[in-house]
């Protein structure tokens, strides 16, 4: 019996000494790492995130890790990006704002003109619209970004709405002096699409080439015919967009200076508005290599089929 108890007290040493060893090796390899992962989550969004030493484990503790590493990275690059918008839409917003307010306190000067009062309240006007144009172009992006119906398609003559865009385009041409050539040599260029986000595509390309022309420039404008689609190209005689930029200019974080390299920024709205109205109507709009000094742009849309002939 004496030797019996011996031996039980033996066997239940050894396994207090296994379990205890037991105990410490899963703190130290799976409870500590789980821990510590679950700290830094917490003070994840106060304290700078530093990459997780767990992230190169084989396991399941090394998914876990990797896992919350690139959701916190991808968070932190999300909320960047929503804080450059952010200071990227009030300069967007600044410049039409400060001629409002510019022309709407001199006209306040009793002494002033018909003329002069006519060209101030025709600028009130015209900046009124390029916000309104500012405005729907970015709550049409978030529709599209949270999954709303579109409008359906339909056949749009791209040649008519081309020349409507010049016509409500005309007071920022006459603002800087600018002349448009074409479009021209086609009476038609039917497309399918949506005829209103159309005429905010070709107008938001027309309005970044009148935005970096130089002052009594030209501003070419041409509709060409593919295989399957229809191309319309406006090229303008600005600073041009350099190779390496070509994609990133239609970010909406995207900011450069134009206008001869002034002070002055290119947020990027307005292109990226582009993009994605031309996205959202299965189009394409990219940046070329010039003919000229300045920018090419070309957009791309499908061509609407041909309508059936009639019964007999």
């Amino acid at each position: 019996q004496r030797e019996v108890r011996f031996k039980l007290a033996l066997t239940l040493v050894a396994s207090l000494l296994v379990l205890a060893g037991t105990v410490a090796y899963l703190r130290r390899t799976v409870v500590d790492p789980l821990a510590n992962l679950a700290r830094r989550a917490r003070t994840a969004g106060r304290t700078p995130w530093e990459i997780p030493l767990e992230r190169d484990r084989p396991d399941e503790i090394g998914d876990l890790a990797r896992a919350l590493d690139n959701g916190v990275q991808t968070l932190e690059h999300k909320a960047q990006e929503a804080a450059r918008f952010s200071v990227n839409l009030s300069h967007e917003l600044r410049t039409p704002l400060a001629a409002i307010r510019g022309a709407a306190e001199i006209l306040s000067d009793r002494q002033l003109s018909e003329e002069d009062r006519a060209r101030f309240v025709d600028n009130i006007v015209t900046e009124s619209e390029r916000l309104e144009r500012l405005v729907a172009g970015i709550l049409e992006l978030s529709r599209m970004e949270g999954g709303r119906p579109q409008p359906e398609s339909e056949v749009v003559d791209l040649v008519a709405v081309a020349r409507s865009v010049l016509n409500s385009a005309q007071p920022l041409l006459q603002r800087k002096g600018l002349r448009v050539i074409g479009p021209a040599s086609m009476d038609r260029a039917l497309v399918s699409g949506d005829g209103d986000r159309v005429h905010r595509i070709l107008f938001g390309l027309l309005e970044n080439a009148i935005r970096f022309s130089p002052q009594g420039a030209e501003i070419r404008v041409e509709i060409l015919q593919g295989k399957q689609d229809f191309r319309l190209v406006v090229e303008d005689e600005g600073p041009g967009v350099p190779l390496e930029i070509r994609e990133t200019i239609f970010e909406r974080q995207f900011t450069t200076q134009h206008d001869g390299g002034s002070a002055s920024r290119g947020t990027g709205l307005g292109l990226a508005i582009v993009r994605g109205l031309v996205s959202a109507s299965n189009g394409r709009v990219w940046v070329e290599a010039s003919t000229a000094r300045g920018a090419r742009f070309v957009l791309a849309f499908q061509a609407a089929p041909a309508p059936l002939p009639p019964r007999s």
